[in-house]
């Protein structure tokens, strides 16, 4: 089994956000094994098959340091009625792990048109998939501390499109709604009042 998965989003024919895709698996390959992946046989994938897959495409690479394994499937956003929150101060995903057990059990809970948003001493940080960003009215803030670094959030906060905000469970009141943000979802594909943010009870 690889150890690490890297999502890129194919939309007519063009991989977005390749370059950033590509500094975070160099950065988790030197992270974990202190080595380089060489990219040059990946590289050649995009040029080779990217091209061809014309409608809104998921593609999974699934990785370590020597091998790689490419998944490709149709993409279509499903919609979220209620965002869960539970606190949990021992998840950690710096890294894009293969193995997501740990939020599996949490979405397994609430179920497939629910989500579920993790909280770490009270600070928001991400939903089991994606990192979020929320609206005042005026702006759009994302928490300070993600568990994962995303792709798409750092390609809004770079845009200026995005402001870090360290953001408690607490002043969710001062936010109208939250916009879950990954390499597959834009701001605003996926948003939730955030009235419909509730507790995850035992």
């Amino acid at each position: 089994m690889f150890p690490f998965i890297e999502t890129l989003k194919i939309e007519n024919g063009e991989v977005q956000h390749l370059d950033l895709h590509l500094q975070r698996i160099q950065h988790t390959c030197m992270e974990y094994y202190g080595a380089k992946k060489n990219l040059d046989d990946m590289r050649g994938y995009f040029n080779l098959v990217v091209k061809n897959k014309q409608a809104l495409t998921k593609l999974s690479i699934f990785y370590d340091l020597h091998h790689h394994h490419f998944v490709s499937n149709p993409y279509h956003i499903k919609k979220i009625n209620t965002l869960y929150w539970v606190e949990n101060n021992a998840i950690d995903y710096h890294l894009k792990y293969a193995d997501r057990s740990v939020f599996e059990h949490y979405t397994q809970r609430v179920g497939p048109e629910n989500e579920v948003l993790i909280v770490q001493h009270q600070r928001l940080t991400d939903a089991t998939y994606a990192n979020l960003a929320f609206w005042n009215g005026v702006e759009w803030h994302t928490p300070l501390y993600p568990l994962l670094q995303g792709t798409k959030r750092k390609y809004l906060l770079e845009t200026n499109q995005l402001i870090e905000k360290d953001i408690f469970v607490t002043d969710l009141k001062h936010y109208q709604q939250v916009s879950l943000i990954n390499a597959m979802l834009e701001l605003g594909d996926s948003v939730i009042d955030t009235q419909q943010i509730v507790f995850l009870s035992d």
